[in-house]
């Protein structure tokens, strides 16, 4: 019964790290795989990434009108 809820959660976890993967361009058949196995470590991963990709790109916009 245990297995059988992993299993559940794996598959829902994986969705939700396929989804974000997909919108910053980022393979959905590897995270979702990444989600099965780790469950929410990836999707952390992918809000660092989503983070920090928005605070260089302000940082570059900035950098460039001076």
């Amino acid at each position: 019964m245990l297995l059988l809820f992993y299993a559940i959660v794996g598959m829902i976890f994986g969705a939700l790290n396929s989804y974000f993967a997909s919108k910053l361009n980022k393979s959905q058949k590897d995270w979702y795989t990444l989600g099965q196995i780790f469950l929410f470590l990836p999707l952390i991963f992918l809000w660092y990434q989503t983070f920090k990709n928005r605070r260089t790109a302000t940082q570059f916009y900035f950098d460039t009108t001076i």
